[in-house]
């Protein structure tokens, strides 16, 4: 049985749930692909259908409203004269998948809870009808479909029946599972190993209701207005259906890539085609490898076995080319080394073993400090040509830390440590100008090249990577807890500032001269500072959880306020978006400012775009894991809104140039980290916090999750 399997969590299953009889009523005989094992359902059932059209209804259930709504779509239909459109339908636990039977295209997927009624219509009796409710503007449809027979439209109504009954079955089984684990804690017995139970998330009263019998549909969504004054936890709590958005938008993203551009490194979603680059040297794939554990995690299993399958095959490490040290790091290295522990598959560690080797030459300078960029065939290394004076970049060679510890604990091999600990050496000889850490070092004499401070590009992970070595090591690296403490006392003494408007954000500091600007890099420094503020001292830690949310809020506001337009030398906000208004796109820029009386919004025309970064929405995150208000799973549907509105494209998502127009041109890229942060960190916004928990987990800077304290974690999995 395959690894997700295995790891018991590709579906939640409870041994106490007896197999259902699937027969029942008057369908005695069913058409050839009907199922009548549980298996199968899983796997999802096929139906070709006709799809007759959609109208809007008032209530979410009801006989005679059903009846009413086919009358209406089956007169529409034959009055308009036009060739029916054949479809198929894939029904499983997850919900219904609605295909284009020509053209294999996606028209449309719902998940299982959103769907509140389906029937086999008593008039048209070759019609199949379901009401759901839209996903996007929350409205409730009414579907209509002609079937080859009567018998088919009460095969499918009763496959989409006991689809939900299973749906159910697993949320109930992992409630149980739940309420289990949260006994045995209070009775002392808990397990302190990283918990893997991403069903932990439908966990909202929506999803008890029968199939057939939804009272309140409007629970099924996160519908929640930007401009609400009261929210309802209710609407904003743990959520399946939201997470089958995240799910679906994974799945599509991924198809997408599969279809155009599989084996490349990503996708182009506009022309339809793959895109290598030139950061990874000559390495393959970067989508699939950033995105294992992303599969993994959803639990979208056969598009994780076909990940897994390629990194077996095809995953070639013997190439010849210019590779970014840094990248190359967080999202393979990284990518391996997550998919492995998540899985236990020795193919994804002994790939990660070898990648790793291949990078220690770059490491070969005269103070240790590793060069920028690597020929991974001949091994030889050099500064990037834009770099200072051939001088290595701060995030770069401080962002090896947490993957080359992990290197040496799986390989046995001191010398990955070793090189990470060097740099840290290194590190605590050179003296800091204010306490600060400037971008340029050279790896030639260990001094700085510039003094240009940056929280965003060119600095932003080095410090992610101080917090996060402390708490891998299980609260053991005190050294790498001071640099960090020390670090950020430097940051809000000398580049924090409060704009006349009252928000809170990081300048860049150049030689001592502030540049008030704050890029879309730099948001990760909410989240960051929020986990460090959990384990400060007592006097100082609501001080940085207050600082944490102001820098989110900010990083919130450069979203929010990509509904001004600009008319003349004016600003104007538009219209609430929650009116349907197509005026502004409610993405944030790459960069933004505070000056010239503009604040949290880009004032020139290269900063506008926006490439389906992660940094806000990971804030988000961790700023509802640490806080929990509501308020951060709001702004996170705002952006899942924002996205599925303005990036998704025919082929994937793609990137906007400019978040301050109407009608948004794409760029043209799926960017790789798009699947391993951005929806990742979206997915896990809507679960309970024991999927992944920071308490067991940490996450490098491309979303990939490593263990704590993992000679500890190795030992428990190995007995359990």
């Amino acid at each position: 049985m395959d690894a997700l399997r295995s790891a018991g969590r590709a579906l939640l299953r409870s041994p106490s749930v007896a197999k259902p009889a699937w027969a029942g009523g008057r369908h005695k005989k069913l058409p050839e692909n009907w199922t009548d094992t549980r298996e199968t359902l899983l796997e999802g059932v096929l139906f070709s259908l006709k799809y007759l059209g959609m109208t809007l209804v008032e209530q979410p259930k009801g006989e005679e409203l059903s009846a009413a709504a086919v009358k209406r779509i089956v007169a529409t239909a034959k009055a308009s004269g036009k060739k029916l459109q054949k479809v198929t339908l894939k029904v499983s636990p997850r919900g219904i998948v609605l295909n284009d039977s020509g053209t294999n295209e996606l028209i449309e997927n719902i998940s299982i809870y959103r769907i509140s009624y389906c029937t086999a219509d008593k008039i048209h009796d070759k019609v199949f009808a379901y009401i759901a409710q839209n996903q996007l503007n929350e409205n409730l449809e009414c579907h209509a479909f002609l079937c080859t027979k009567r018998k088919m439209a009460q095969a499918v109504t009763l496959t989409v029946a006991q689809a939900f009954k299973i749906a159910f079955e697993f949320w109930q089984a992992s409630k149980e599972e739940k309420e289990k684990r949260e006994r045995s804690v209070l009775e002392g017995e808990g397990l302190s190993s990283p918990n893997l139970d991403a069903h932990a998330c439908p966990d909202t009263p929506a999803v008890t209701a029968n199939l057939l019998d939804l009272e309140d549909p409007a629970k099924l969504t996160l519908s929640g207005s930007a401009n609400s004054a009261h929210l309802d936890n209710s609407m904003f709590g743990p959520s399946s259906s939201v997470n089958n958005n995240m799910m679906w938008m994974m799945k599509f993203a991924w198809d997408s890539y599969k279809q155009y551009a599989f084996g490349k490194n990503e996708l182009r979603p506009l022309t339809k085609n793959g895109h290598i680059g030139n950061m990874f040297g000559g390495l393959r794939g970067a989508t699939v490898v950033d995105a294992l554990d992303t599969l993994y995690i959803m639990e979208l299993e056969e598009e994780f076995q076909e990940a897994k399958k390629w990194v077996e095959k095809s995953f070639d490490l013997n190439v010849n080319g210019e590779a970014s040290l840094f990248e190359v790091n967080i999202r393979y290295i990284g990518g391996l080394l997550a998919a492995y522990y998540l899985t236990g598959e020795e193919v994804f560690k002994s790939k990660a073993l070898e990648l790793g080797e291949k990078l220690l030459p770059a490491f070969n300078t005269p103070t240790g400090i590793p060069r920028g960029v690597i020929n991974l065939g001949s091994g030889m290394s050099w500064s990037w040509g834009w770099a200072s004076a051939g001088s290595s970049i701060l995030a770069e060679f401080g962002t090896l830390h947490l993957e080359f510890l992990h290197l040496t604990e799986l390989s046995g091999n001191p010398v990955f440590a070793e090189k990470v600990m060097n740099i840290r050496k290194v590190l605590n000889r050179v003296e800091k100008p204010q306490g600060l850490y400037p971008n340029f070092l050279s790896p030639v004499t260990g001094n700085w090249v510039q003094h240009h401070v940056s929280i965003g590009g060119l600095g932003d992970s080095f410090y992610e990577y101080l917090i996060k070595s402390w708490l891998m090591s299980d609260k053991k690296d005190s050294e790498a807890k001071k640099m960090y403490d020390d670090a950020l006392e430097a940051i809000e003494k000398h580049l924090v500032r409060r704009s006349a408007g009252g928000l809170t954000y990081i300048a860049e500091w150049r030689g001592g001269i502030l540049d008030h600007k704050m890029g879309h890099l730099a948001c990760f420094s909410g989240g960051m500072i929020a986990l460090g503020a959990e384990h400060a001292s007592e006097e100082r830690k609501q001080h940085y959880m207050d600082l944490a949310a102001e820098i989110t809020n900010t990083c919130h506001e450069s979203y929010a306020r990509s509904g001004y337009l600009k008319e003349g030398s004016m600003f104007y906000m538009a219209d609430s978006w929650s009116s349907g208004t197509d005026r502004y796109t409610k993405l944030g820029p790459e960069a933004f400012r505070f000056d010239t009386g503009t604040e949290a919004m880009a004032t020139r025309l290269s900063e506008r775009y926006y490439i389906l970064r992660p940094e806000v929405v990971e804030s988000y995150m961790y700023m509802w894991r640490l806080t929990h208000d509501l308020k951060y799973r709001q702004w996170g549907w705002e952006v899942v809104k924002a996205l599925e509105k303005h990036c998704r494209v025919e082929a994937g998502f793609s990137g906007i140039r400019d978040v301050y127009t109407t009608v948004p041109t794409h760029d043209n890229m799926q960017q790789s980290f798009f699947l391993a942060e951005t929806l990742k960190y979206l997915y896990l916004l809507f679960c309970e916090d024991d999927v992944l928990s920071l308490d067991d987990w940490v996450f490098n800077t491309e979303a990939h999750p490593l263990p704590v304290n993992h000679t500890n974690f190795k030992t428990k999995a190995s007995v359990q």
